[in-house]
């Protein structure tokens, strides 16, 4: 047990009991192929984390159906060697990276060998440039652990020739404080606050959150009104939205726009001639210092320094 290397799985195995114990059953622990206790204990719960994702949601302590309604899109652009040109925030996260971490850095540092190899086959034949295609990807987080993906290879315009576009796609848990209390079934406790309570939202209010969220990364340089009217639009309590949106998408309505326009502005930077002015501009900014200073701090470069290497 003092061999480093099974220091290093009896972690994996921790962080994968941590996770459980959340309700994250997306992780698996990388095989060592030993014939040990250790590995016989990674089998077993790799396995039970498999039956978990399939059949049983857990919420709280009652079984509920639609916990996993949220889908968390990983999207990455890369060049042709496989270099993480833009990587969404969200993907960051989900590895257990800060984005400025994997931004141009090599996608084969957070993918498993035999998925990486996968990859380049399909990047090397070609097919995704006429039409999607699906590949099954192991990425491998910070933590050491694994997490399988349902991945997609798209299609982009042709000026776009030398950039590959990767999206992968993973069930995000709604809290017990976001899911409803149906039909009675979780009791609420005397001692649950006042903001627990606020989470409770009913399906049109997650459909609501899903429009609002699509608004947002289709128009994200359109100026948003304040909190207020966006819940009264909603007709939902303003602080409901507040509490239940930043839940669900990890960060305030504000915020995830924000996010958005720095996504949007890493594209035109990196595939446009546009001048940074114009781009800031374009992306809802008025002031382009400010937009530099944002730029810099969330893809850890100022705008023409990105222009520079790209």
């Amino acid at each position: 047990m003092n061999d480093p290397k099974n220091q290093q799985r009896v972690a994996h195995i921790h962080q994968m009991l941590l996770g459980i114990l959340r309700g994250n059953f997306n992780y698996r622990i990388p095989l060592t192929l030993q014939n040990d206790a250790i590995e016989a204990l990674i089998l077993l719960l790799n396995e039970v984390a498999e039956e978990l994702q399939n059949s049983f949601v857990y919420q709280g302590f009652v079984p509920l159906p639609d916990n996993y309604v949220y889908l968390v899109q990983c999207t990455f652009l890369l060049d042709s060697k496989l270099n993480i040109r833009y990587v969404h925030p969200s993907a960051a996260a989900l590895l257990q990276y800060s984005t400025p971490t994997l931004q141009g850095s090599q996608l084969q540092h957070v993918l498993q060998k035999a998925s990486y190899k996968q990859l380049r086959k399909a990047v090397k034949q070609g097919l995704y440039t006429s039409e999607e295609q699906r590949i099954s990807l192991k990425f491998i987080t910070a933590q050491g652990l694994l997490l399988p993906l349902c991945s997609l290879l798209l299609p982009l315009p042709a000026a776009f020739e030398d950039t590959i576009l990767l999206v992968a796609v993973a069930p995000k848990r709604l809290t017990p404080q976001l899911q409803k209390t149906m039909t009675g079934q979780l009791p609420k406790s005397k001692t649950t606050s006042k903001t627990q309570q606020s989470y409770l939202v009913r399906p049109h209010d997650l459909e609501q959150f899903h429009q609002l969220q699509q608004r947002i990364q289709n128009h994200p340089e359109r100026p948003l009104p304040s909190l207020k009217e966006l819940a009264h639009s909603m007709q939902i309590n303003e602080f409901k939205l507040k509490v239940s949106f930043k839940s669900l998408y990890g960060m305030s309505v504000f915020r995830f726009q924000r996010s958005e326009r720095m996504r949007k502005a890493f594209v035109l930077v990196s595939h446009t001639t546009l001048a940074i002015k114009e781009i800031a501009h374009l992306c809802g900014f008025q002031d382009p210092t400010h937009f530099s200073t944002l730029f810099r701090k969330t893809h850890g470069m100022t705008p023409r320094t990105l222009r520079k290497q790209s």
